[in-house]
């Protein structure tokens, strides 16, 4: 049946105003989105106190409905149009398919000002502490504290920094303001702070930063500006940050990578964990030659190509773990042979290009745990001392990594281990921990061990072996731990033949 047209434009309009009204519902009666992890900042987490819920209801009858109940503190949306209302939550849900709405409470703080008795009484110190709830700071308050190296207004309830917050703190070198409340930065509030070397704005919660708000500190070493609701970087707001060295997003909204970053070019440690990041866009790691260690767990990437880590010739730490990955291009290490701890687990990858990983001649630790791996090309990887292939799909593992010192293969369908799981024919393999856990073994052959003869620790629980040649641990002086299951252990009387090996049975 055809819709006429009016009736359409009026149903369009309809959700096109309760889209705007429910928007500007928020703002009105003071409701903010913030993550699962910011939860603890702002109601009780110690127990669970639901107040009800509604099915199917606009957002629009959701903030009515919490806004009308003194004791609602926090809405929970979930994917099926149900919001349910809590005075207080033990465990937020932390899937992505929940967000959460706070909702302000009129707060009973302090007014910061300069005739403020603590303020007053401070105007010589060179390091200055303030906690007394204060929810804001006037203007000018600190315009004779000349000596103020270090100033921590953070475990407050402040909700905005003014133009002239930090008038006069020219000699300022450390500012805390994180576990506030702030939603609003005046772009010229940091303007004075010509000296400021660390900064901490984390555990707050603003959306937004505008792109000249970071303007005119060149001398910035240090940024937290984790745990908050940021969803991008807007361009321009890096440019001066010529000297920033560490730079921590974790755990806000942010989608993408962008060319924003690039400006970065002293930056040593990238912290972007628990983001939405699913693109990394080309070149956005053009300038930063002197990062070091990038942290990009937690978010939802899903390929990686030859272009993604253009740039990044220091890079020693990457890790990725907890994404969506599937695919990475051949060439994707090509020029990061400096890396020494490489982190891809728990992503869907069921497969390596061949020589992916060649030009890691400085990878010391790689861990690939809950992939659908079967199979890895290692052959250059002769420093690697750490491999963690645990809960994937290998059936047989034998390389020639002698300088490796740890080994967890656990949860792989190995069923028969008849073979040494270092190949080496000219010096004596390293390996110093064997993980073998849960992995369907039947068998493990009197002589596969022979050649581990620094072997120190042997985990070969709940498997399906029941027998052990006793003589299977001959040789291995330093032996010190097994740990297996009681009914293989009751089989033999190990501790008689063993008395230096601590056996742990499960």
């Amino acid at each position: 049946m055809k819709i006429p047209f009016s009736i359409l434009a009026f149903q369009l309009a309809f959700y096109y105003w309760n889209g705007i009204f429910a928007m500007s519902y928020t703002k009105m009666f003071g409701f903010y989105e913030i993550s699962s992890v910011q939860i603890g900042n702002y109601v009780n987490v110690l127990s669970t106190i639901l107040l009800g819920s509604l099915n199917g209801k606009s957002k629009l009858e959701c903030f009515k409905t919490c806004s009308l109940n003194s004791d609602c503190l926090l809405i929970q949306f979930d994917s099926s149009k149900t919001c349910s209302f809590y005075k207080s939550i033990q465990s937020p849900n932390q899937s992505n398919s929940y967000t959460y709405f706070y909702k302000k409470i009129e707060n009973k703080g302090i007014i910061l000002e300069y005739t403020s008795q603590v303020v007053q009484d401070s105007k010589a110190v060179g390091s200055l502490v303030i906690t007394n709830n204060v929810f804001y700071v006037k203007p000018f308050t600190f315009i004779d504290h000349l000596n103020l190296s270090n100033l921590d207004l953070s475990k407050n309830v402040i909700t905005r920094l003014d133009e002239n917050t930090f008038y006069n703190l020219s000699n300022l070198i450390s500012l805390y303001m994180g576990t506030n409340k702030i939603q609003t930065i005046n772009y010229k509030a940091f303007v004075p702070l010509i000296n400021l070397e660390t900064l901490y704005l984390n555990f707050n919660l603003f959306d937004y930063l505008n792109p000249n708000v970071f303007k005119g500190l060149k001398n910035l070493v240090t940024l937290y500006l984790n745990a908050n609701s940021l969803k991008k970087i807007e361009l321009g707001l890096f440019k001066d940050l010529k000297s920033l060295s560490f730079l921590n997003l974790n755990r806000n909204f942010l989608d993408k990578i962008t060319l924003e970053f690039s400006s970065l070019i002293s930056l040593k440690s990238l912290y972007l964990k628990f983001n939405q990041i699913s693109v990394i866009e080309e070149c956005s790691f053009r300038n930063m030659s002197k990062l070091i260690g990038l942290y990009l767990d937690n978010n939802k990437l899903k390929s990686i190509n030859m272009s993604t880590f253009e740039g990044l010739d220091s890079l020693t730490e990457l890790y990725m773990s907890n994404n969506l990955i599937n695919s990475i291009d051949s060439g994707t290490f090509a020029n990061l042979n400096k890396i020494v701890y490489l982190d891809i687990s728990k992503n869907n990858l069921s497969y390596f290009e061949n020589n992916l990983f060649s030009n890691l001649t400085s990878l010391l630790e790689l861990r690939l745990s809950f992939n659908q791996l079967k199979t890895i090309d290692l052959d250059n990887q002769i420093n690697l001392q750490i491999l963690d292939l645990s809960y994937n799909q290998y059936n047989y593992f034998k390389k020639g990594l002698v300088s490796l010192k740890f080994l967890d293969l656990s949860y792989n369908p190995i069923s028969f281990v008849n073979y040494s799981v270092i190949d080496s024919y000219i010096t004596y393999p390293q390996l110093e921990n064997l993980t073998l856990i849960g992995c369907q073994l039947v068998q493990i052959d009197s002589n596969s061990l022979k050649s581990l003869v620094n072997l120190k620790e042997l985990y070969i629980q709940l498997n399906a072996l029941n027998y052990l040649n006793e003589s299977i641990f001959f040789g291995l002086n330093y032996l010190a731990r097994v740990t297996m299951d009681k009914s293989l252990y009751g089989s033999k009387n190990f501790s008689t033949f063993y008395p230096n090996i601590n056996f742990i049975l499960i």
